[in-house]
């Protein structure tokens, strides 16, 4: 039971450095194996936080090519939303 409940914890707070855009706890727990809720991947795959999606990109939890009708609004959003680092990132890291 306590390697369920560690698991969850440790998913929450994967979830909770997603929705925050704190990167550092995103590739320390993603490192470990944690994996995120869908919840939290719903506002990863945004343009607030890029560091944040480029490593979500990286660790393949995100993959813009094999869904562009979801991912493909990523890019759009941040054209929209002139973000530059993101767009940068999305067509860097993204897989081909």
């Amino acid at each position: 039971m306590s390697n369920s409940i560690d698991e969850w914890e440790n998913q929450r707070a994967l979830d909770h450095a997603i929705e925050t855009g704190d990167v550092n706890t995103v590739r320390t727990l993603l490192a470990k194996g944690v994996k995120p809720s869908s919840g939290a991947m719903f506002e990863g795959d945004r343009a607030d936080f890029p560091e944040v999606t480029k490593e979500l990109i990286k660790a393949g939890l995100i993959d813009i090519n094999a869904d562009l009708d979801m991912y493909g609004d990523l890019l759009l959003m941040a054209v929209i939303e002139h973000n530059v680092s993101c767009i940068d990132m999305l067509s860097v890291e993204a897989p081909r």
